[in-house]
């Protein structure tokens, strides 16, 4: 704007110079002697075309407006040339957070600014929430023009704590408070947040549940459950282990069972696989000689017989 006054200014001043250095003839012809005038005219032409330029940052877009009427269409980031007599302000199209937080520094309301919900069981939860939201481009204009640059404030704001409020109602106190059950309670605010945000052109990107505070008798009562339940999980995997283990040592037996019958078998009977132990035995033995085998039908070695001999 300043560019736009400054070269109004020149061109005046020029045109005043150029016209006290007009020469009038006889033959009533008018010619322009050349000077400051003109200089200041080009300058003057150069400001106003300067104060039409404007930038747009990244992570921006240019809402336009002339006399109060607002350009439906938003100016994307980078140089633009425009008419010098409009007003660009800028709205930021990143992702925005809003906490709500217990903590007197933390968020955008000082103070205590966490949401006290009442569950589906009749009791009073408070709640710490962060939501990850940003505006749609193409919806800038019709922002600006409906709700002006206190958006989050407007709309942001109360559609977090109603959602909150709704949801809540539809869970019990230790369904909001369990790690597990809590993805389903956050999806349920997402699902009260989306519409309200899409009305006017807002995009929710993610809800984070910070924190939930119980009293502090239920919340004693809810941790000795849940002790309890993982308790019982860690038992119940503990016999599955010892189950699959005793069933493993059962085939285990069972194909060594199978291995010796099949050995059994093959020479001459039980008799004999115990004679082919005995020999094994006696044979890895350093100070073994003579080995003495029973030759009796009745298979059995004669242990007295087999005897380590020494060497003397």
């Amino acid at each position: 704007m300043q560019f736009l006054v400054l070269g109004i200014i020149a061109i005046l001043v020029g045109i005043y110079f150029v016209s006290k250095k007009l020469i009038f003839l006889s033959s009533g012809q008018v010619m322009q002697s050349t000077g400051p005038g003109s200089i200041l005219i080009v300058v003057g032409v150069l400001l106003i075309a300067i104060s039409g330029l404007r930038i747009v940052d990244a992570g921006y877009v240019g809402v336009e407006k002339l006399f109060g009427k607002v350009t439906p269409t938003p100016l994307k980031e980078g140089l633009h040339l425009i008419n010098p007599l409009k007003v660009v302000v800028p709205l930021t199209i990143r992702t925005e957070a809003y906490t709500m937080s217990g903590t007197t520094d933390e968020g955008q309301v000082r103070g205590d600014d966490s949401i006290k919900v009442l569950t589906s069981d009749g009791l009073t939860v408070t709640l710490e929430v962060t939501v990850w939201f940003k505006i749609k481009p193409d919806e800038a204009p019709r922002i600006y023009r409906e709700l002006g640059e206190s958006y989050v404030a407007k709309i942001v704001r109360p559609t977090v704590r109603t959602a909150l409020r709704n949801a809540a109602a539809k869970h019990t106190s230790s369904a909001i408070y369990s790690s597990e059950k809590r993805v389903i309670f956050v999806q349920d605010v997402e699902q009260e947040i989306e519409p309200s945000f899409k009305t006017y052109g807002i995009i929710l990107e993610n809800t984070l549940l910070r924190n939930v505070a119980l009293p502090q008798m239920v919340a004693t009562a809810i941790e000795t459950k849940l002790k309890a339940d993982q308790e019982q999980q860690e038992m119940d995997f503990v016999l599955q282990k010892e189950t699959k283990e005793a069933e493993r040592k059962r085939i285990e037996a069972k194909g060594i069972a199978d291995a010796n019958r099949e050995i059994a078998d093959s020479i001459g009977g039980p008799y004999g696989l115990l004679i082919q132990q005995w020999i094994k035995e006696v044979v890895s033995s350093e100070k073994t000689q003579i080995i003495y085998v029973s030759s009796e039908s009745s298979g059995l070695p004669v242990l007295e017989a087999g005897r380590f001999l020494d060497n003397k």
